[in-house]
């Protein structure tokens, strides 16, 4: 049956086309949304539409596509939205990461500056150069012994004067 205009179209299906939509989409906005970009579709088939002769399975054909397109659409976006949300997240990780790590080596810094010059040079060399007490009695020009207790006292300063969950922090990024 061929058809006179798009207004015989759209009155014949639009409370199915909607319907179908609805039973899908489970939104009214949404079905309404995609009821009209169905009957936009027809519209701009319009020669092709009003001389078919079966325009019931066209027309279903049609609404069941926008359908299809509107959950991939949906599933591309969530897809994306996702991995937007994972590396945000893993940038914000990084970044309190860095921030933590700043903060903790500017707590370690003050308290190292805290300890008698000695004692400083020597935690520092042990800590920093990754020198033997060996070496550092060496280059300092001091015996063993001295660098150790010079080391002892100032790892004791350090952990006391550093809470538990900065020591923590400090061991899992290597400065203590």
């Amino acid at each position: 049956m061929a058809y006179d205009s798009m207004e015989q179209v759209f009155l014949l299906y639009k409370d199915k086309v909607y319907g179908f939509i609805l039973s899908n989409v489970y939104n009214e906005d949404l079905a309404k949304d995609l009821t009209q970009e169905v009957f936009l579709s027809l519209c701009l088939n319009k020669d092709k539409v009003l001389d078919m002769e079966d325009i019931n399975r066209y027309v279903f054909l049609t609404t069941k596509n926008r359908v299809i397109d509107y959950f991939r659409k949906a599933a591309r976006d969530r897809k994306n939205h996702e991995q937007f949300i994972q590396i945000w997240e893993n940038a914000c990780t990084d970044m309190e990461k860095r921030i933590d790590e700043e903060h903790m080596r500017s707590i370690l810094d003050q308290t190292i500056n805290a300890l008698p010059p000695r004692q400083q040079t020597v935690y520092r060399m042990s800590k920093f150069q990754d020198l033997s007490l060996k070496d550092i009695a060496e280059k300092l020009n001091l015996s063993p012994n001295t660098v150790k207790n010079h080391l002892v006292q100032a790892n004791n300063y350090v952990r006391n004067h550093i809470s538990t969950e900065s020591i923590m922090i400090l061991l899992i990024i290597g400065l203590l």
